[in-house]
């Protein structure tokens, strides 16, 4: 259940999460799971690109997650109501969903299921621009990458974030996250840091596009949709995943050649060849003017830029 509510102290404006415990959880492990990545994510810094968890209340039958009120619309609804438009704003919400990712990751956690519904989308206007005189409970926050950015985007649900050590990785036993998104690893129960930089070329590629970068036979389920890693379905999306040829050859990509080479980066089908977040922000497209210029696109991918 989602609740709207305001907090009796400060005034604050909050949503309340209700996860009933006999309906939320498949095992007691999956339940312990959800606890271990929801504390993950209470004690995570202020960060401008991620909604807050403030607090987490249980009794005998639910939890209560007291979270941030994101004003606007997601990012889906925003594409539908042609609220995205110019490459600025679209350069903007990849380095704004970019660096969120970033402290994400240096603090050991995976979001595990970016997608336009799950990056809150808003407009702003200086009289909205938020500022850390704000906070009503005075602790620090990160000044907003892009004071003057024309838009502010945060990601959102978070139940589905897991802690990610490069040196003891874990194997997922079902594959998690929506279609689309997920690299070809995912549906090999393999998650990581370079997953979620997969899912936000994808929302690149659409932002800039229109479309998906795969098409949807690609996930089309003949016997009956088992998500368990290793099932035949699940196997057969990951082969169809690997030999697909995502087209470039889009209006966007051929005037923005920078552009085509960033996403073309992260949606590499080998995880060891896409960026951390910390690369992609500091690759030209994002970190620069854009040239048009194939020859920058060309020195780009010799720097390791591709």
């Amino acid at each position: 259940d989602i609740v709207f509510a305001k907090c009796k102290k400060t005034g604050r404006d909050v949503v309340i999460k209700v996860r009933r415990k006999g309906k939320s959880f498949a095992s007691s492990a999956s339940e312990q799971e959800w606890r271990m990545s929801t504390e993950l994510v209470l004690n995570m810094p202020v960060t401008e690109g991620v909604a807050a968890i403030y607090e987490v209340l249980e009794d005998g039958e639910a939890y209560c997650v007291i979270m941030e009120k994101v004003p606007g619309r997601d990012l889906y609804e925003a594409m539908s109501a042609n609220e995205v438009c110019g490459l600025a704003e679209v350069k903007e919400i990849m380095r704004q969903l970019l660096s969120a990712l970033d402290v994400m990751h240096q603090r050991g956690a995976i979001h595990r299921d970016l997608k336009l519904e799950n990056v809150m989308f808003m407009k702003i206007n200086d009289e909205l621009r938020p500022n850390s005189s704000d906070d009503d409970d005075g602790d620090d926050q990160e000044e907003p990458a892009s004071p003057a950015s024309p838009v502010v985007v945060k990601l959102i649900d978070f139940d589905t974030v897991e802690s990610h050590n490069p040196a003891t990785p874990k194997m997922s036993r079902d594959v998690c996250g929506t279609d689309q998104y997920l690299p070809q690893e995912a549906y090999d129960g393999v998650y990581s840091p370079a997953s979620d930089i997969f899912a936000v070329g994808v929302i690149g590629y659409r932002l800039l596009t229109g479309r998906f970068p795969f098409s949807e036979r690609v996930f089309e389920d003949e016997g009956g949709c088992d998500t368990r890693v290793g099932s035949p379905h699940m196997r057969e999306i990951r082969r169809r995943l690997r030999d697909y040829e995502i087209n470039y050859k889009h209006k966007a990509f051929i005037e923005d050649p920078q552009a085509c080479n960033l996403i073309r980066w992260m949606l590499s089908m080998s995880e060891s060849r896409r960026p951390t977040a910390d690369l992609a922000l500091d690759h030209p497209w994002l970190s620069g003017p854009i040239r048009g210029d194939v020859r920058a696109t060309r020195r780009c991918a010799t720097e390791g830029f591709g």
